[in-house]
């Protein structure tokens, strides 16, 4: 384990301006999970509410030139508006079936099997709106898929003229899902003992279910931004859909789940009663393609000129019960193979703004900052041994 020193951001308030200590983990080890390993990220995350995970690799998962990442992103932007519509289409006709031609041959599917889902119910009260909700389960971990692939996308991949090029798409894809879903499983399997609600079991009325859903946030990039612009805009504010349940492909009101802004001054990233306070992402040393881990239920980011992409989790093991959280685990790429283009380009945000959450409300496991590096560590980084 490491320590890695976090600079304050220059434009901070006084009180928020101190340096962060954030400890360092191998993926490996943490995969591993060790007791001495467990309990050290435990009192990491108690600590500053922060880790930082190397892993070897995961820097191929970015987009080495402009034209390729300009390429894949229009590409990802048609998936998901095809996916998008599916699943809207789905939450009201999820008995309904398509007839589509892939690979010179006919298929006809219900919709539900060609997303690669499951249909079930959200109980009375569960839901934002205290209503029941049917909801369509979809994701990286479908029983269908046992390494953690989605089973959606089969029909919807984008092809280019050339072939290496629709190649190199779908494979960097793959890898950038199967990176999110080794750190899934990572960290689940190292925290489970702290997801897991204190005491025995209780009997659910209803099965435990797992909600798995991929939400994306497009921003649109102006062809000539001018220097300033994005802190001039005016916030407006974006109102959730009347089934909240259903929109943006998550079944977690953003009350409760992943908060995104159109922030002003640079990218921050802030955990809802953090000791560690507001932090400056771009001030941190991340490279390029680093990811941003998050667990809790109060998860708030902060965000300009970046097109995010998360996965987010929701883990419910009583649903009837009132009074048990709904907890969450939150990944997004901050800069990863679609993300912010190379070269200093970036996607910059339109001044939309998520209504805020109740911090009061919303308690807090911890989040996980993931550096995908493999340099050697940087000057100033103490060597710490897990005890």
């Amino acid at each position: 384990m490491t320590r890695t020193r976090i600079p304050p951001a220059d434009d901070a308030a006084p009180e928020a301006r101190r340096r962060l200590a954030l400890d360092t983990y191998a993926l490996a080890d943490i995969e591993r999970a060790a007791p001495h390993t467990l309990a050290c990220v435990k009192a990491s995350l108690a600590r500053h509410a922060a880790i930082v995970i190397t892993a070897e690799g995961a820097h191929l998962l970015h987009m080495r030139s402009l034209e390729a990442a300009l390429s894949f992103f229009q590409a990802d932007a048609a998936i998901k508006a095809a996916v998008d519509g599916r699943r809207y289409y789905a939450g009201r006709h999820g008995d309904a079936t398509l007839t589509f031609r892939h690979a010179g041959i006919t298929h006809r599917r219900s919709l539900a099997e060609l997303l690669g889902a499951e249909r079930g119910w959200i109980p009375r009260g569960t839901s934002p709106s205290g209503a029941d909700k049917e909801y369509l389960q979809y994701g990286v971990f479908g029983r269908r898929v046992p390494d953690g692939l989605p089973g959606l996308k089969h029909n919807l991949w984008p092809r280019w003229p050339d072939p290496v090029q629709t190649r190199a798409f779908r494979m960097a894809k793959i890898g950038q899902t199967r990176l999110h879903a080794r750190l899934h499983r990572a960290m689940l399997a190292l925290l489970d003992s702290e997801l897991a609600p204190p005491g025995p079991p209780a009997a659910p009325a209803h099965p435990p279910y797992e909600i798995l859903c991929r939400d994306t946030f497009y921003h649109p990039h102006p062809a000539a931004p001018e220097a300033g612009t994005a802190d001039r805009q005016t916030a407006r504010p974006i109102r959730n859909p009347a089934h909240v349940d259903l929109s943006n492909g998550t079944l977690v009101h953003y009350r409760e789940g992943l908060q995104l802004y159109a922030g002003r001054q640079r990218e921050r990233a802030a955990i809802c009663h953090d000791e560690a306070g507001w932090f400056d992402l771009d001030g941190a040393c991340l490279p390029p393609d680093a990811l941003i881990y998050l667990v809790g239920l109060a998860t708030e980011i902060t965000t300009r000129g970046r097109y995010l992409a998360a996965w987010h989790r929701v883990v419910c093991d009583s649903p009837c019960g009132t009074h048990r959280p709904r907890l969450s685990i939150v990944s997004f790429c901050n800069a990863g193979i679609d993300d912010v283009l190379p070269g200093g380009a970036d996607l910059r945000a339109s001044g939309l703004v998520y209504p805020s959450i109740e911090r009061t409300l919303l308690p807090v496991i911890g989040n996980v900052a993931y550096l995908a590096s493999t340099r050697t560590a940087p000057t100033g980084m103490q060597t710490c041994g897990a005890r």
